[in-house]
């Protein structure tokens, strides 16, 4: 019987780990060549991790650390410089030792504004195509092309 209850024990620890704790999407260029995680975690924080990441605990570097409820980040995922892809962040952010590739913006706007796009163009999808971006909803990562394991 002790076996038993242990057992169940277990097995709802590591459901409730799953279910509050383990929300992580793998995202993915069209091509699927690069691939970037994004953890949220317990407690409002989101981990964005350049490639797939599978650990139990936080990374120990190469990551950028924000907020998941009401935050948003943008990817362009072929740039027209030496980065491999460039990403925005649109609320407060820490970064920990990310790869020098990957650049950074604190605004949405002053990402795209290198492409001659504005925020406010009318046509979100020819953007999408014309220089592979996403724009992804943190607390919802839906309707964007998902990585499956």
């Amino acid at each position: 019987m002790k076996k038993i209850f242990l057992l169940f024990a277990i097995f709802l620890i590591l459901s409730l780990y799953y279910f509050f704790d383990y929300k992580r999407h793998i995202i993915c260029d069209q091509e699927e060549q690069k691939f970037i995680t994004i953890w949220t975690r317990f407690g409002n924080v989101c981990y964005i991790i350049p490639g797939k990441y599978y650990g139990l605990t936080k990374p120990s570097g190469n990551y950028i650390e924000t907020a998941s409820h009401r935050n948003y980040i943008g990817i362009v995922w072929q740039t027209k410089d030496s980065r491999a892809l460039k990403i925005s962040v649109h609320g407060s952010f820490r970064i920990n030792n990310l790869d020098t590739t990957i650049a950074v913006y604190d605004r949405n706007e002053l990402m795209l504004n290198e492409y001659g796009i504005t925020t406010n163009q009318e046509n979100a999808d020819s953007i999408k195509r014309e220089i592979n971006y996403e724009y992804i909803d943190l607390n919802r990562v839906i309707g964007i092309k998902v990585f499956r394991w």
